[in-house]
């Protein structure tokens, strides 16, 4: 999010949430975005983006009539401002086009901004019987014909009341005013020197007094006093009115709605910078997005990580390369449709998934990618079952809402659809949870046949390679074991992976070491006791093979040779 203002942001917003399903748009949106990283056209254009408030929340403000007198001044001036960066030539259809909408609102806001008084709109304390300029409102406006009326009517007031302490000024020889009274602008009160008080009429009421001076009111200050509260009053509510006479004029006029698209198109523009100033970053790539179902992404990095790791380094190209490891995931609707990850915790296969996510939506969002190279079709959607959470209020349990929330992927992917599923099962019974497991990678392979990143702990689900041969791949995150510790390589490589790692874990999160030691003797006794039954299976299935005559099977299990898990040695065993 690199935009300059709120209403481009939700708007970028926006197009992350719904990126596009359109070639020819997004196309049309990269050409846009190019241009605006190769040329220094719109830089004008940025800057005063900028100082720009939210000018969509403004219009919505107008709409209904809820806008505030300063407010509408701003927003009307900033607009003025964006349009004053005068015509700029551009070469992108969809560039031209927004500027044009843009151009066209030039003589609306002039012709708005000239019927509003800016030095009173400009001033801390607006007034709001000043705020219109009546020579540029309608004739057959009569709300401000009544505002001129009484306008005129209190200057005269005031002009009496001006002539009447002149005249008492010089018959009582007392240097008099009109007082200062805060919040009493409809009050004649008089300011005499304390030193004249002696000479003030006896008919003169006393209001207050200070160190330097005492207040009165003169029998003709009460009566202009009865004559200019109504008038203030009408003129107040007369001002009110002519104000809300002008906001609905610019609500229902035709033009209204070329002001909003005119703002809709501003935010267009800081949404397209922002996209332009993220693919400048080094490393980033454009995505070539083509017809035939694939999605490969070279040497791909995670976009979010890498925007962490920019926050907290001087010089982060350089210091990321070095620390994070690229992937690459190729994809195609014949071949590696579905990836089974497996691998140790905290070895980044969630990472891995979210990554191929996002660079997804940025693609098709009309941003470059994180990548060395990115190929992809369009995806019409992407579905996720990650985390772990419940829901109280319904009284739903966390495995409840991880079954629901998949069954509601197995309804709505399709085979254009990138499907991520983050450990499906883990809530229940180890059995249980295998079983639920594999019948739903099945179905997702058989029947919905969508792109489909399944990250499991479940070793047995590996097996189903051999089922759906090529479709199907196990890939897992690389590791390096020694005698007392494990290395996390974060290296996506075509294997099973050999254990979980849950004790590295565990001691990463300093538990106890003789909780430890007492876990890991008893994973070693556990161990051993499921290759106890394995082995007891096999002979007792041998046993009856050779019983009903079938002496090949039993002499298979008395000769069969050490186990080796390497994928030539599986691949022969398959054939």
């Amino acid at each position: 999010d690199a935009t300059k203002t709120a209403f481009g942001r939700r708007l970028l917003r926006s197009w992350i949430g719904k990126p596009l399903l359109s070639r020819e748009l997004l196309a049309e949106r990269v050409e846009a975005m190019e241009e605006l990283m190769a040329g220094n056209c719109l830089q004008r254009f940025q800057k005063q983006l900028a100082k720009t408030p939210d000018l969509e929340r403004y219009l919505i403000q107008i709409f209904h009539s809820r806008i505030q007198p300063k407010q509408l001044y701003w927003c009307l001036y900033f607009f003025d401002q964006i349009l004053r960066t005068g015509r700029i030539s551009v070469n992108s259809p969809l560039l031209h086009q927004l500027l044009k909408k843009i151009q066209a609102c030039k003589p609306i806001i002039s012709k708005l901004l000239r019927r509003i008084n800016a030095s009173c709109a400009r001033k801390p304390k607006l007034i709001l019987h000043d705020y219109l300029e009546p020579a540029q409102s309608s004739i057959r406006n009569l709300v401000i014909s009544d505002l001129q009326y009484l306008e005129a009517s209190i200057c005269d007031c005031c002009r009496e009341f001006d002539i009447f302490l002149s005249e008492e000024s010089k018959r009582l020889a007392i240097p008099l005013k009109l007082a200062n009274v805060f919040g009493e602008e409809d009050t004649f009160v008089i300011s005499v020197p304390r030193r004249f008080v002696s000479k003030v009429p006896t008919d003169w009421r006393r209001q207050g007094s200070t160190t330097t001076e005492t207040r009165f009111w003169a029998p003709f200050s009460l009566q202009q006093s009865k004559i200019l509260k109504p008038l203030l009053e009408k003129r107040d509510l007369a001002a009110r009115s002519a104000y809300d006479n002008f906001v609905q004029e610019i609500a229902n006029s035709d033009s209204f709605q070329t002001l909003r698209t005119g703002v809709s198109s501003i935010a267009t523009l800081d949404a397209l910078f922002s996209l332009a100033n993220v693919s400048s970053r080094l490393g980033y790539t454009k995505p070539e997005i083509v017809d035939g179902v694939c999605l490969e992404i070279i040497n791909g990095r995670h976009p979010m990580l890498e925007a962490l790791h920019e926050n907290n380094a001087a010089d982060s190209a350089s210091q990321f390369q070095t620390q994070y490891i690229p992937n690459s995931v190729c994809m195609y609707s014949s071949n590696n449709r579905a990836m089974i990850i497996t691998g140790a915790n905290m070895g980044g296969k969630s990472s891995l998934v979210k990554q191929v996510a996002l660079i997804t939506i940025m693609a098709q969002s009309g941003c470059y990618v994180p990548a060395e190279k990115c190929r992809m079709s369009i995806r019409d959607a992407i579905y996720t079952r990650m985390g772990a959470f419940d829901n109280l209020l319904r009284g739903e349990s966390t495995f409840m809402v991880e079954l629901k929330e998949c069954a509601n992927i197995m309804q709505s992917a399709t085979e254009n659809s990138l499907v991520l599923l983050d450990e499906i099962g883990r809530g229940t019974s180890t059995m249980d949870g295998v079983a639920i497991a594999e019948a739903v990678l099945r179905y997702m392979v058989e029947d919905v046949k969508s792109f489909t990143l399944f990250v499991t702990h479940y070793p047995s689900l590996c097996d189903l390679e051999y089922t759906y041969k090529n479709v199907l791949q196990n890939w897992s995150m690389d590791v390096a074991e020694t005698d007392d510790e494990v290395l996390f390589l974060y290296k996506l490589v075509k294997k099973r992976a050999s254990g979980s790692y849950g004790l590295n874990v565990a001691r990463l999160a300093e538990l106890p070491e003789n909780v430890l030691i007492e876990a890991k003797n008893r994973a070693f006794e556990l161990e051993k006791e499921v290759e106890s039954r394995k082995e007891a299976s096999k002979l007792k299935n041998a046993l009856e093979m050779g019983l009903t005559g079938d002496i090949s099977a039993l002499d298979y299990y008395l000769h069969e040779p050490e186990i080796d898990n390497s994928d030539d040695c599986i691949a022969e065993t398959q054939q």
